[in-house]
């Protein structure tokens, strides 16, 4: 499945135009891999895991199948969507058609409690870094090294605070470690990282994000259409895709 382009996508999400309610629950959407996958080196101190780790990364790419959408279902997300997983040893299987209980606005979510994780609360601080990492970095994944480079950087907004992959004490609970360094995928993430980091203006782009979380099933971000551009769809809403 081709990675979803938000821009171009047609979405039937016109009820949140009309005013519909917001965040109405469950989400049920196959599931692929938008391009392969790339395993990616760091160290946690998360509450179910202390040491090294060398998951396998990705963005997925998701296609609803409960659109239009009945009572109980969400309208929020579009009809083909781009993710990123925010916990760590938390399973969702792809390809697979999987539901997703509950859809809510990134700031204030809380993950499930799930893999090594611990639940993950979207403060402020998590929130504005994710918002920026969407809107001035998806843009740049374009093969599976850069989806494998933005999921890194995920990770470590969800987990740490300090934006950055060094950590010298080596205590912080999202770090790479010197020896796991990774040429073309941790420099381009710190690089990713810093620039977010030093925005202490603000300048960056920003895209509105939701979580999608349910218990026993990896919880994900995944972008907000803007009002404005589900405008621009209007004239495409008899289609739902070639």
């Amino acid at each position: 499945m081709r990675i979803a382009k938000l821009s171009t996508v047609v979405a039937l999400v016109v009820s949140s135009l009309l005013g519909s309610s917001a965040f109405a629950g469950t989400i049920y959407a196959h599931y692929e891999l938008a391009y392969n996958t790339q395993k990616v080196k760091f160290y946690t101190n998360l509450p179910g895991h202390t040491g090294a780790l060398e998951p396998s990364a990705a963005i997925l790419a998701g296609d609803r199948l409960d659109l239009p959408a009945g009572p109980g279902v969400d309208t929020n997300v579009p009809d083909l969507f781009n993710t990123a997983c925010v916990e760590i040893g938390e399973n969702i299987s792809v390809p697979s058609n999987s539901t997703h209980p509950n859809v809510y606005p990134l700031l204030g979510a809380t993950t499930t409690l799930g893999g090594y994780s611990g639940p993950v609360y979207f403060d402020a601080a998590r929130t504005k870094a994710t918002e920026k990492l969407w809107g001035a970095f998806f843009g740049s994944v374009i093969n599976k090294t850069t989806a494998a480079i933005f999921q890194l950087c995920q990770w470590e907004i969800a987990f740490d605070t300090d934006l950055t992959l060094n950590d010298p004490t080596q205590l912080t609970p999202f770090f790479v470690k010197p020896g796991q360094f990774q040429a073309g995928i941790t420099d381009v993430a710190e690089s990713w990282l810093a620039t977010i980091r030093n925005d202490t203006s603000d300048q960056l782009p920003r895209t509105s994000m939701l979580l999608l979380s349910g218990p026993g099933i990896q919880d994900l971000v995944t972008p907000l259409p803007e009002p404005a551009s589900l405008a621009l769809l209007l004239a495409g809403l008899l289609i739902r895709r070639k």
